[in-house]
């Protein structure tokens, strides 16, 4: 029998799970207008009723996002939630945080993929977007080359805004010297606070 909605379904779907509104980080692209200060979290109970409607749709490849998932007071315990019920775990993350304490390493043991995201393929267009608080673009690629060649299903997450477009062929070089092993380009969006973000 199928289930209400399974109908409309495949076996490519997923699911995406907003954990926070809030990010260490405030970005001048953030399609969310996420900041250390605006917002609320996803409380745990939501978290686990939303597994367990995924669940009975069939739909076990989840993605976690926000703002900034891992700043989230309970990520820990959804990750161990959402490995216990077999969902493919993917994680999108600005990384602050999260590549750099040994202690996670175990975070990445329950992840199918992690996208680290950095802000242009330049450090200055990097530092522009990200602002105040983020580390640099390639001690980012760096550390995500490294964990990379540690096994993880690591890879960087790149904004693209229309003027960089030319310097893709290096940005690509150097993003391979450093051992990344997985890399996506994402445009950047005219809404949130891209709207005030010009292309160069």
């Amino acid at each position: 029998t199928t289930r209400p909605g399974q109908e409309f379904m495949s076996n490519n779907d997923c699911c995406f799970l907003f954990l926070t509104e809030r990010c260490n980080l405030a970005c001048a692209h953030c399609y969310v207008n996420a900041t250390p200060s605006r917002g609320s979290d996803m409380n745990l109970e939501t978290a686990q009723s939303a597994l367990d409607l995924f669940g009975r749709l069939d739909i076990f490849d989840l993605r976690l996002t926000g703002g900034e998932p891992t700043i989230h007071p309970h990520f820990g315990s959804i990750i161990e939630l959402a490995a216990h019920r077999g969902f493919s775990i993917g994680l999108v993350s600005n990384g602050q945080r999260l590549i750099w304490r040994e202690r996670d390493t175990d975070v990445f043991e329950r992840l199918s993929r992690c996208w680290i995201s950095v802000y242009g393929t330049t450090p200055e267009a990097h530092s522009t977007v990200a602002g105040y608080g983020s580390r640099p673009l390639w001690e980012i690629v760096n550390r995500v080359g490294a964990l990379a060649g540690a096994g993880y299903p690591v890879g960087i997450s790149v904004l693209v805004r229309p003027a960089e477009l030319g310097g893709l062929i290096d940005f690509v070089a150097k993003i391979a010297v450093a051992g990344v092993k997985r890399l996506r380009f994402l445009p950047l969006q005219n809404d949130g606070r891209g709207t005030t973000l010009p292309d160069a």
